[in-house]
């Protein structure tokens, strides 16, 4: 999977009719992924946290972004207003790559691969309070990036057979899943976030059923919670640690509470 940033400065105050001209579509085969981005001076460390101060201190007023989608790759396109033509031009130049080319793109710009970026997310799951913290985080951080997301939930299982006695016609052996009710609750709040979720239902250990799915997938991060998660059906015991000691990849550790 192949993720590229598209930042461009403008000049002018974006109208919403110039915001418009943000569509996937426009191009064969590509889809818009999520909704679209709109952020100000105010709330821009909800999208970048950490780098927003590069963008005000170039005097940032406004940004408009999409995610857009076709097949494997993925372009994140983020175009961004400044006070004036100056210190628009001073934000590309302090963020520019110096061994690249620069394109003719508005005043000047360039089309990169993305940087820090996490393409897919794996998030463990349980009905706890704590564990529902914890997948949201992962939704939004899935939803701010354009990674896919996976959601990895174990649980106990239990045979239900009926009586001896009955008609061989009505014998049956039921594998009853507690699971299947969270994850489906689970993915349709993702959807609406619009992502397209995957869901993973284990009978192993927790931890194991973690990394096995963060292995297998090729994850760039699992998602956790920080405190022990033991739903009344205990789909997850308490694993950071665990999890973090055996993780093939990145883990975020939530701040969550009971």
């Amino acid at each position: 999977m192949r993720f590229v940033l598209v930042l461009a400065a403008l000049l002018a105050a974006l109208t919403s009719a110039q915001a418009q001209i943000l569509d996937c579509e426009s191009v064969a085969g590509w889809q818009q992924q999520g909704p679209r981005r709109s952020f100000t001076a105010e709330n821009l460390f909800e999208y970048m946290d950490g780098n927003a101060e590069g963008y005000l201190i170039y005097q940032f007023v406004g940004m408009q972004g999409i995610t857009c989608k076709s097949g494997e790759d993925t372009f994140v396109i983020d175009i961004s207003e400044m006070a004036d033509p100056e210190y628009a031009y001073g934000l590309f130049t302090s963020s520019r790559d110096q061994k690249q080319p620069i394109l003719p793109i508005g005043m000047g710009g360039q089309i990169l691969p993305r940087r820090a970026m996490f393409a897919k997310v794996v998030v463990g799951a349980d009905d706890s309070t704590t564990a529902a913290e914890a997948v949201r985080s992962a939704m939004e951080l899935a939803q701010l990036v354009g990674a896919e997301l996976h959601i990895v939930t174990a649980y106990k299982s239990k045979s239900v057979k009926g009586p001896d006695n009955l008609p061989a016609e009505h014998r049956f052996s039921l594998l009853t899943n507690p699971a299947d009710v969270l994850l489906t609750e689970l993915a349709s709040q993702a959807r609406q976030l619009g992502l397209n979720p995957t869901v993973h239902a284990s009978t192993a250990s927790p931890v194991d059923a973690i990394i096995e799915v963060a292995t297998n997938e090729g994850a760039d991060l699992i998602v956790v919670g920080n405190k022990g998660m033991h739903g009344s059906r205990r789909v997850l015991g308490s694993i950071p640690n665990s999890v973090a000691h055996q993780a093939p990849c990145a883990v975020l550790i939530v701040a969550t509470t009971d």
